[in-house]
């Protein structure tokens, strides 16, 4: 049993990354972007758009999940949550999937190509990708889909995504007259059937992995057009991927096998059920009752941890997240209490005792197994598993400015408050005095600029990445990034920061360059991380071996077969 629990336990190691993540409104609005259509009028020839008959699937077995929320939306462009992720992503074919590495492989797109310094970006794609009615999915449809969510009537939590088109972000912000003319400057355009040309402000070696991303899906626009809010029901959805929408219901919803898909033979299951139990705790007793086979990566029950740890079926996969207090320099300028305050915490002990939930001590700012690392790489001295009181209070005696009485807001969400009376507790081995507050998580920091002098000295922040990037984490820190509360600011990151969205050769070294910057050994230390996130999980042996959960939280359902 040792043996099988430690290739389980490989297994969530075994991705290795490299360096590289909303309010759902005016759905109704998004329906009929761009077209200036109602519900239920015609386009084309006036007729609602034809559905070839559903192949029946190849024999096959079913794969059942239970995943923690009902999808609220199968509109690429409205898609949020973790499930309506995945169901989305299964159900089209985008241009480019991403490999184990999160690299950008060919998806539908067969080849691209980038020129012009970078500025230009070319999609050519397969002959083969075909609609469940049977038309050809072309460029046309790519670049539908892109300009409907950047128009800015349907309010796309998805649009900032496509910022980098030359365009995209002026007509995503445009009012009244003028949103005629933007429209038609967003540099989005289907030169023919095959071949999808794409504009950029600015070159971005990381756009085609973007491009994976559920937003850049292809549309079927007669039936968008037609059905309009309505179009993703079971009966009028018109999709192109390896799998099709067979039901949806309250409790669950069911995928069929698209036998008409390009690559239809190397999708093992014929059908998935997706069962969805919101309670941790159901979501592991259907698993032990053999009413699913995998759960959806979405946490396990907290006071179970300790047994499930032990099975054959746990895995953990390393996820983009990381948990951190943010310091307010406007405060705690120093950086020597800084350092101190971060050498304090007992970040093992956090995570095996407090949290609640499998996580693991982070040792920077950016996520090292996320990035296709061990943790220690290139690990700051500042961050260690363990506390050292000893460093913490020698680095602290060469503050020339130390705030012996500090204030922490935390979310007020299970275990937060925890954690923040253990870093209290952390902190008073320094002789730092910490009044905990609490705010709950709608509005929490939502307001311009940094945080002033009178304010708060350290904030509760997380980080998640929707992009398979590592400066969606590390341009939190920028001096003009919005989400940068912490007043901190250093030309020189922002530098390597543009550099390193422009030079694709030495990406890597420009990030790990601006990680020294926050957390090295003179690093800035405008925060304290204590958590990287990972998904932990219940996976049946028969489908051990092909499931997978990436750092963004996707599973790619078509891969996963019985194992051997």
């Amino acid at each position: 049993m040792l043996t099988r629990l430690r290739s389980r336990r490989e297994k969530s190691r075994g991705y290795h990354f490299v360096l590289i993540t909303l309010v759902l409104a005016a759905t109704g609005a998004l329906a009929a972007a761009g077209s200036g259509l109602e519900d239920g009028e015609a386009t084309g020839d006036g007729s609602a758009p034809a559905r070839s008959e559903r192949k029946a699937p190849r024999g096959g077995s079913t794969l059942s999940i239970a995943w923690a929320e009902r999808p609220r939306s199968l509109d690429p462009a409205l898609a949020v949550d973790r499930t309506a992720q995945n169901v989305v992503l299964a159900l089209g074919d985008p241009l480019v999937t991403l490999g184990p590495t999160l690299e950008a492989r060919p998806g539908l797109a067969e080849r691209w190509e980038v020129t012009r310094g970078g500025l230009r970006v070319t999609f050519h794609l397969r002959p083969d990708g075909r609609w469940t009615t049977g038309e050809r999915v072309t460029a046309h449809d790519f670049a539908y889909a892109w300009m409907r969510a950047l128009d800015p009537q349907a309010k796309s939590p998805h649009a900032p995504l496509l910022f980098g088109i030359r365009g995209a972000k002026a007509y995503n912000g445009c009012a009244g007259a003028a949103c005629g003319r933007l429209r038609r400057g967003v540099r989005i355009a289907a030169r023919n059937d095959r071949t999808l040309v794409v504009t950029l402000v600015a070159p971005r070696p990381s756009f085609v992995a973007e491009a994976a991303h559920q937003a850049f899906l292809p549309l079927h626009r007669r039936t968008v057009e037609w059905w309009g809010r309505r179009w993703t029901r079971p009966e009028r959805i018109v999709t192109s991927g390896p799998y099709t929408l067979a039901s949806l219901g309250r409790e669950g919803f069911s995928l069929a096998r698209n036998a008409g898909w390009r690559d239809a033979e190397r999708v093992a299951f014929a059908r998935i059920d997706g069962r969805v139990i919101p309670s941790a705790t159901g979501r592991v007793q259907a698993f032990d009752a053999g009413r699913v086979q995998a759960l959806d990566g979405s946490g396990l029950p907290t006071a179970d941890l300790p047994a499930l740890r032990e099975r054959r079926e746990y895995a953990t996969y390393p996820a983009l997240g990381t948990y951190l207090y943010g310091f307010n320099l406007a405060t705690v300028s120093d950086p020597h209490q800084r350092r101190a305050m971060a050498l304090a915490v007992d970040r093992r002990g956090l995570a095996e005792n407090v949290l609640g939930r499998e996580v693991e001590p982070a040792r920077a700012f950016t996520p090292r197994p996320a990035f296709g690392q061990p943790s220690e790489a290139n690990a700051s001295p500042w961050l260690q598993p363990g506390p050292d009181i000893d460093s913490a209070r020698a680095e602290l005696a060469l503050a020339t400015q130390v705030v012996r009485r500090v204030t922490l807001l935390h979310i007020d969400e299970p275990g937060s408050r925890d954690v923040a009376l253990a870093l209290r507790n952390a902190w008073g081995e320094l002789g730092i005095d910490t009044t905990i507050r609490s705010r709950g998580a709608k509005g929490y920091l939502d307001f311009p600029g940094p945080l002033s002098a009178d304010s708060v000295d350290l904030f509760q922040f997380v980080r998640s990445p929707r992009l398979p990037d590592p400066a969606a984490g590390l341009g939190v820190w920028g001096c003009r990034s919005a989400r940068n509360k912490t007043n901190f600011c250093r030309t020189e990151l922002d530098g390597l920061l543009r550099r390193a969205r422009t030079e694709d050769t030495h990406r890597a070294e420009l990030y790990e360059e601006a990680e020294a910057i926050l957390s090295g050994e003179d690093g800035a230390m405008p925060g304290v991380p204590l958590f990287w996130d990972v998904f932990s999980n219940l996976e049946s042996l028969s489908v051990a071996d092909s499931f997978a959960i990436d750092p963004l939280g996707r599973i790619d359902l078509a891969a996963v077969e019985p194992s051997s």
